[in-house]
């Protein structure tokens, strides 16, 4: 039964900031993180509140200009009233934000108005908060929530097959993450275009990803 985000409250808040740091501990435990630029801190390391950018803005794809443009995101960001916590980490921002831009495209990182809409629907339903720089072995998760046995509930939205599995792109990576699972940790696959909990597909540290998939109950099997 969907739970209202209302009964979740400021515990489960305190718990969800919890577990985006101690993931970004995890993941910028380095003094330099591949592809990160030197003189620009990860997020949730040192150098807040941030700096605006210095000098003129560089063209893109000139030396220094994902490093200014990031720099310039950090200081917006705590303009806006964001924390470390809140912000993305370098190489998440360039490729969701300066790579497409770069290419002449648009930078997003949210997805489609489907997935937006399952990502707002989880939130209020089911109290995921949706982040952007908490990381799953290599990837990065669309939401997070603590669970009953100290662990965290983990979730990625996606598309889902007729057939009831992922599609492929998401299985891979679903592959990749399922092994970073913590013993008290779950995965949820959560199909974007009907995200209610009966057809979540549920990941622990044993199951297979490429294989796994979502039976409706009138089936009878599984």
């Amino acid at each position: 039964m969907a739970r209202d985000s209302r009964g979740v409250g400021r515990k489960v808040d305190s718990a969800v900031s919890g577990i985006i740091a101690r993931k970004a501990d995890e993941v910028f435990d380095t003094a330099d993180v591949p592809g990160s630029a030197r003189g620009v801190p990860p997020a949730g390391r040192g150098g807040w509140p941030p700096s605006p950018p210095t000098g003129p803005k560089p063209p893109h794809g000139a030396t220094g200009a994902a490093e200014w443009r990031y720099q310039r995101y950090l200081h917006q960001a705590h303009s806006k009233g964001k924390t470390q916590d809140q912000v993305l980490p370098f190489d998440k921002w360039k490729t969701s934000h300066y790579d497409p831009a770069a290419a002449g495209g648009r930078p997003g990182r949210r997805g489609g108005s489907e997935q937006v809409a399952a990502k707002e629907y989880l939130a209020e339903h089911y109290g995921v908060q949706e982040v952007e720089n908490v990381q799953l072995g290599p990837q990065w998760v669309d939401g997070v929530r603590p669970n009953a046995t100290g662990g965290t509930d983990y979730f990625e939205v996606g598309a889902m097959t007729q057939g009831g599995l992922p599609e492929a792109r998401e299985r891979v990576k679903l592959a990749n993450e399922v092994p970073a699972l913590g013993e008290n940790d779950t995965l949820q696959f959560v199909d974007k275009s009907a995200p209610s909990e009966d057809r979540w597909i549920r990941y622990s540290r044993s199951d297979d990803p490429m294989t796994k998939r979502y039976v409706p109950p009138e089936t009878g099997e599984g």
